[in-house]
C-alpha cells in the first residue's frame, strides 16, 4: 500500500472548512481554498469520509406493530424459566427451612435468657436496698476539708 503525505490544513480556517463542507462557504473562504492545497485537500478529504458514511448508512425496517408485545413476552418466558430452573429449585427451599430453623431457636435463647437472669424485687419506695453491697451508710461529710479528703483518698490510704 502505498503512502501519502497528507498536507495539514491551515489552523485558521480549519474551523471553517466544516460550512464549506456543507457547501456554505463565504467569499474569503472560496478564496483560500483556491490559493492553499492543505485545505482544498483537506476538504476533499472530508467529503469523501461524508459519502462514505453515507453509503453505509442502510435504513432500518419497520418493526411492524407487535414488535413491542412479542418483546415483553419473551422477557416474561425467560424469567419464568430462570425462576423455576431445577438446579436452584431445592436450594431455595433448604434455605428458606434453615432461616425458620433458626430463627427458632434464637427466639427460644432469648426466653431461656430471660428466664434465667436473676430477678429483681421493686422495693416499696422505688429504690433498692443497699445493705447487701455496702453494709454501713457512708457518713455526710461535716465540712469541704473532709469533702476534699474523701475525693483524694487519705481516708483510704492510696
Amino acid at each position: 500500500m502505498e503512502e501519502r503525505e497528507f498536507k495539514p490544513a491551515c489552523r485558521g480556517y480549519e474551523d471553517r472548512l466544516e460550512t464549506a463542507l456543507e457547501g456554505r462557504a463565504d467569499a474569503e473562504l472560496a478564496a483560500h481554498l483556491e490559493e492553499c492545497a492543505g485545505c482544498r485537500a483537506a476538504l476533499d478529504r472530508a467529503r469523501q469520509a461524508r459519502e462514505l458514511l453515507l453509503e453505509t448508512q442502510v435504513p432500518t425496517p419497520d418493526p411492524g406493530n407487535w414488535f413491542a408485545t412479542r418483546v415483553m413476552a419473551r422477557i416474561r418466558e425467560e424469567e419464568r424459566t430462570r425462576v423455576t430452573s431445577p438446579i436452584w429449585a431445592p436450594i431455595g427451599s433448604l434455605a428458606s427451612r434453615l432461616s425458620l430453623g433458626v430463627g427458632m431457636v434464637l427466639i427460644l435463647l432469648c426466653a431461656y435468657v430471660y428466664e434465667s437472669s436473676p430477678q429483681q424485687v421493686p422495693t416499696a419506695n422505688g429504690q433498692a436496698e443497699v445493705t447487701s453491697v455496702f453494709p454501713q451508710q457512708p457518713s455526710h461529710p461535716a465540712d469541704k476539708d473532709e469533702v476534699l479528703a474523701s475525693l483524694s483518698g487519705a481516708n483510704y490510704e492510696y
